[in-house]
């Protein structure tokens, strides 16, 4: 992204997205990050610690399409839905799901924001398979609209009712159109305005110097969070556990990334050197 030196590196867990940053000099001052790729991922904070299911940082302006996708506010994407779809289809023809076989049809469900309760109830739920791949807002829809972040809002609801996707088990066929429907590579970036960042190939760094403090989420992996082993003030060495999960639980331990003092528990762990 907006820095002086791309970089790929193992990094402590805990390592703050800052701290990365720094280390490759941001070009910008004013700038948004997104844990994980420009199609999926998510914007978060400077203070965003590395966890385990972490891929990488991008550095993006603050008015780049991919941040102003992600941060257009919900009553303002539900307006446009009702309002500017003109029911082309072409977010389901591009649909990665939907090309696999899967009843996801998103033109459907836009559908639903102009004419609420016009649509049987397995149509709606079909938003519950969405990968959330970015293709029907970032490469498809003509009119800039976001079935996206429809189908994430849809998903919260029905998480929040307990109602789930259900499936009678049969088998799936994809589309024979499919192959000629996955967007080239060099097309995407272009699209989506990446060009410039995808040219560049980053440095591999084999050592980072760890930060002084670090910062452990007890929810990073599938599962339950972890629950600490560890209290305030405690010493820990680099490879101790400092959490870990119920025998009877699904989840995972996470252990000290470095040597330090354990400064506190909430959320999260923060450990001193």
């Amino acid at each position: 992204g907006e820095v002086e030196r791309p970089f790929t590196a193992p990094v402590p867990l805990g390592t703050k997205a800052s701290y990365l940053i720094k280390l490759a000099g941001p070009r910008i001052s004013d700038f948004a990050i997104l844990e994980g790729g420009p199609m999926m991922g998510i914007l978060v904070s400077p203070e965003k610690p590395v966890k385990k299911t972490t891929s990488g940082f991008l550095v993006l302006p603050k008015d780049h399409l991919l941040v102003r996708y992600r941060t257009m506010p919900l009553n303002y994407v539900l307006r446009l839905a009702a309002s500017a779809c003109m029911q082309c289809q072409m977010c389901t023809d591009l649909c990665s799901r939907h090309l696999l076989g899967h009843p996801l049809m998103p033109h459907k469900i836009m559908r639903s924001a102009a004419m609420p309760l016009s649509l049987p109830e397995d149509v709606m739920t079909a938003a519950m398979i969405c990968s959330e791949c970015g293709i029907c807002e970032l490469v498809a829809c003509p009119m800039g609209l976001s079935p996206r972040r429809v189908n994430q809002e849809l998903k919260k609801r029905f998480a929040q009712k307990g109602v789930k996707f259900s499936w009678d088990g049969t088998k799936l066929v994809p589309y024979e159109e499919r192959e000629f429907r996955k967007i080239p590579q060099r097309r995407l970036v272009q699209r989506i305005g990446v060009e410039e960042y995808f040219a560049i190939e980053p440095e591999f760094i084999s050592f980072v110097e760890p930060p002084d403090e670090i910062v452990l989420p007890l929810k990073q992996h599938a599962g339950v969070p972890a629950e600490p082993v560890v209290g305030p003030g405690e010493r820990v060495r680099k490879g101790q556990k400092v959490a870990d999960v119920p025998a009877d639980k699904l989840g995972a331990p996470i252990h000290a990334p470095i040597d330090g003092v354990v400064v506190s528990i909430s959320p999260n762990i923060m450990i001193k050197r």
